[in-house]
């Protein structure tokens, strides 16, 4: 028999050292920044420039002929606190898109406009509420100087009311 064979057979898998999993902590690392997204929406957009940053000191990192050591652990900390970082930030920008969050900095809108589809009844979360989504043509709208401007868009709606209460139709003129 071959001896590289008879020795590639006695040689025991635990021998070669314990095994390593490197996505693991990069995907802990993910799972906290996606929590923290959620606890702290607002720092969201502070979260997304720290996290680009450290890509690109990464992106740095690893392009100089620093010590390999050093290259290697500053590559792994900086890659783990972008994907920290972003994760924070994607789960805190979805988090803060409903309107209970909205930026003060942010000027309210009016929009008028016509339902341009037939409204489509959608499972609601609240019993007492009915939720419906329908396209709504925009056809003025007044920003924070308070004129209307005519414009010609269409926007995606998705609207609660109480059960029983008139339902949108097609064709009704709304004004948000």
């Amino acid at each position: 028999m071959d001896p590289l064979i008879e020795d590639a057979q006695a040689t025991p898998l635990s021998s070669h050292g314990p095994r390593r999993r490197p996505l693991v902590g990069i995907a802990i690392v993910f799972v906290v920044g996606i929590a923290c997204g959620l606890s702290w929406p607002k720092a969201s957009i502070a979260a997304l420039c720290i996290g680009g940053a450290a890509l690109i000191v990464n992106v740095f990192v690893a392009w100089s002929r620093t010590g390999a050591t050093a290259g290697a652990w500053t590559r792994s900390t900086m890659l783990c606190a972008c994907m920290f970082m972003l994760a924070w930030a994607s789960a805190g920008m979805r988090q803060a898109r409903s309107l209970q969050d909205t930026p003060s900095w942010l000027p309210a809108i009016d929009v008028r406009g016509i339902i341009d589809t037939d409204p489509e009844k959608v499972v609601s979360r609240r019993a007492d509420l009915e939720s419906w989504f329908l396209r709504l043509r925009v056809v003025d709208i007044r920003g924070a100087e308070g004129s209307w401007q005519p414009v010609d868009h269409v926007v995606n709606v998705y609207w609660n009311s109480r059960v029983g209460s008139r339902r949108p139709v097609y064709g009704d003129e709304w004004e948000i």
